[in-house]
């Protein structure tokens, strides 16, 4: 009887046993630091010469990039360079500096959600193992300074695994001519631009060219936020002011539906000085490599009793493009056509053709703890007098658990008023609400 091999059996152990108190770490991305510690979890984004990663048992960290020494993801991210050009693949960075962006599947569409596989490693296998040939560098577009890399196809997975002593078929020789092509086409061109955002060997970056790097977003991702407002005075005038606004956007891929509304009514010993409701519903789809542009479809009721509006409704269509959309800047601005019909209660009813521009803003003023929001929609007419607006300015700062207090001001104007009544109104806002988002990791934790 053999005796038993006590190292092997240990180190199997030791490995059950880890696998048994760190589920966690799994499939986890994995951050190595100069001083030899490993971090686990789930990579968030570089920007600014900061890597966030949030963990299981810290939340989320902030790291200086000088000190990290290796980086693999298991999710595709949007690499971002200096020139404002943009790949997507699941990466690599090493410690001499550069990025590997690893072929992997095609970035997600609005078929399926990103693929979550293990990040294939950049080093080149040893003898004899099969022979790699540009696995993902099938077809190479030049777009102004930028170099694009194709996806990996059916053929250079098999090509990935040709055995050298292999003859391989018409159609695999054609792949791997291509793909060497490829590949010599990416070196040169980086070359003769300067190292260039693709190096010569691999697909490798350079660092310092890196703008940015984030994940791409879940395909099922949602966010929202419910706010109330009450003040109420009894005595020499009884006063009762009430605003509630809330919002809700499921996004699906690259479609958003965005559904959203407000009251607001204010009484003083038993008259109504302010009474009105809006809701409005928008559809967007984003398209394009970076996703900055997107279309929209929007519809828009409006109600004001003080205002003589019994019913305002506004439908159209447009185009919009994100100018910043990473934090800690959001900026979006849309334009298109529209349609408007007011229904008042005394005046002559009215409609009218115009051009509809939307706005939407956001700056961090501290973290994400204190922000500075202001969105406008402003509808210009065909008729010179013919000009709604409607414009919303405040700050947000967080208290505890997604709750919030925000300090609003809401200003409406009106260019052609029914009759006896102002252009302008005025709205002083102290609300507390909830913020709530997350993805399909929330709706399918088993997944």
């Amino acid at each position: 009887m053999s005796p038993i091999p006590i190292r092997p059996l240990a180190a199997g152990m030791a490995l059950n046993l880890a696998t048994f108190l760190f589920p966690t770490a799994v499939g986890a991305d994995m951050v190595k630091l100069a001083n030899g510690d490993v971090i686990s979890g789930t990579v968030k984004k570089l920007a600014e010469g900061k890597l966030l990663i949030k963990t299981e048992y810290a939340g989320e960290l902030s790291i200086d990039s000088s000190h990290i020494v290796a980086v693999e993801t298991k999710e595709q991210f949007t690499v971002r360079w200096d020139d404002g050009s943009e790949k997507v693949g699941r990466l690599t960075i090493t410690s001499a500096g550069a990025i590997d962006i690893v072929a992997g599947a095609a970035p997600p569409t609005d078929d399926a959600p990103t693929e979550t596989a293990a990040v294939e490693s950049a080093t080149p296998a040893p003898e004899p193992a099969p022979t790699k040939v540009a696995v993902g560098l099938d077809e190479v577009e030049t777009k102004g300074d930028t170099v694009a890399a194709a996806p990996a196809t059916e053929a250079d997975a098999v090509l990935a695994n040709v055995e050298p002593s292999q003859e391989p078929s018409d159609e695999l020789a054609e792949a791997r001519a291509a793909a060497e092509e490829a590949t010599a086409y990416a070196a040169q061109y980086a070359a003769e631009h300067g190292g260039g955002p693709v190096a010569a060997e691999g697909g490798a970056v350079n660092m310092a060219k890196i703008d940015w790097i984030k994940a791409i977003a879940p395909y099922y991702r949602y966010e929202g936020s419910f706010n109330v407002g009450v003040s109420a005075a009894r005595g020499n005038t009884d006063t009762t002011d009430v605003h509630i606004d809330g919002k809700l956007a499921p996004s699906f891929g690259r479609n958003t539906i965005a559904l959203g509304g407000r009251y607001s009514k204010s009484e003083a010993d038993g008259i109504t000085n302010k009474s009105n409701w809006t809701i409005r519903a928008e559809y967007d789809r984003e398209f394009g490599v970076s996703r900055r542009w997107y279309s929209t479809v929007f519809n828009t009721y409006e109600n004001d009793e003080l205002a003589d509006l019994n019913l305002r409704v506004t439908a159209g269509a447009g185009a919009g493009y994100k100018f910043f959309y990473e934090r800690p800047t959001l900026l979006r601005i849309s334009l298109g056509p529209a349609y408007v019909n007011e229904d008042f209660r005394d005046a002559s009813d009215r409609t009218f053709l115009g051009l509809r521009w939307d706005l939407a803003f956001e700056q961090d003023l501290w973290s994400e703890d204190l922000v500075l929001y202001h969105n406008d929609t402003l509808t210009f007419g065909l008729s010179e007098t013919q000009f709604v607006a409607k414009t919303t300015t405040g700050v947000k700062m967080d208290l505890i658990a997604d709750f919030t207090l925000s300090a609003e001001f809401r200003y409406d104007y009106n260019a052609e008023p029914p009759p006896d009544t102002l252009k302008s109104d005025q709205y002083y806002i102290l609300k507390i609400g909830y913020d709530f988002r997350g993805d399909e990791t929330d709706w399918f934790p088993q997944w």
